[in-house]
This record gives C-alpha cells, structure tokens and sequence, in this order.
C-alpha cells in the first residue's frame, strides 16, 4: 500500500530510513534528485546484474543505517501476505559475508555493522475508511552472522 512507507517513517522516527524503490519511478532528473534525497535506492527489476544494487545498499549499511524493504514486491490491498521475494534477505547475507571477509570502518570511522533483518507488520484495521487505526508490529531482528555457514 502507498502509505506504508510513511507509516514505517512515523513508526521509526528515531531512525532515518532508505528504501528499496524500483527503477522506473526515477523518471527524470527532478523525480531521481528528490528520491536520492530522501534516501531512496534504486531497485532494476528487469536486469539480473544487481552490482549497482549491492554496492548501493552496502553503502547506506556501512553508515549503520536502516533499509525499508517491503519483501512483496509490490503494492496491493489484500489482507494477506504475498509471496515474499528473497531479495533483502540475500544481500543481507553478502553484506554480513564481505565484512566477515574483510571488516570496514564507515565514514565516521564507526566498524561496520554486520547485518540484521527486523521483520515489520503493517495492518490496516479498516484499509477503506479514513483514518483508521494502524498497527505496527516489530518483531526480533534476525542476525545473518547465524546464517553465513549454509549461505
């Protein structure tokens, strides 16, 4: 759903969130200078070389900031999950990986956290009637440094 990200923004307000967004929505040179500005990452969905993805994102985690990544894929307003894609959960496992192989320190001179997943529910009591209540779960977040032996 469209709002979700500002739901995430609003449920987070401590942190600064990048996203995942695809390609096609950095239309021109005013759409790509406002989503860079506001930390969007650009996703290609059509191409199988994900280099400028992986370097992307690795950049924004070795600042020890959040990516929002909405694992559907897409938007929709059914009341169940979709088939999740395994796109967050593979780059998280390169990234814990490329650390393990060789620490880093950011632009701060902060080392370089390995990588964790925290799963978020967004649910929409009554999706079609305005403002009504949202609720915003948090669960555990899902160290990579456990999964690095079967990746």
């Amino acid at each position: 759903m469209l709002l979700d990200p500002a739901v995430l923004c609003n449920a987070c307000s401590k942190e600064y969130l990048h996203y995942w967004a695809k390609s096609s929505i950095f239309v021109n040179e005013y759409a790509t200078r406002f989503l860079n500005s506001v930390g969007c990452v650009p996703v290609d969905r059509e191409s199988k070389d994900h280099l400028g993805l992986y370097q992307s994102t690795f950049d924004v985690m070795e600042l020890n900031e959040s990516i929002a990544v909405f694992p559907e894929g897409t938007s929709h307003t059914l009341s169940r999950i979709s088939k999740l894609k395994d796109g967050a959960s593979f780059v998280a496992l390169e990234y814990t990986k490329s650390l393990k192989d060789k620490p880093r320190y950011n632009r701060h001179g902060q080392l370089a956290k390995p990588a964790a997943i925290v799963p978020v529910g967004i649910v929409y009591t009554e999706k079609s009637r305005y403002r009504s209540v949202i609720n915003v779960r948090f669960g555990k977040p899902i160290q990579m440094k456990g999964y690095l032996d079967n990746f």
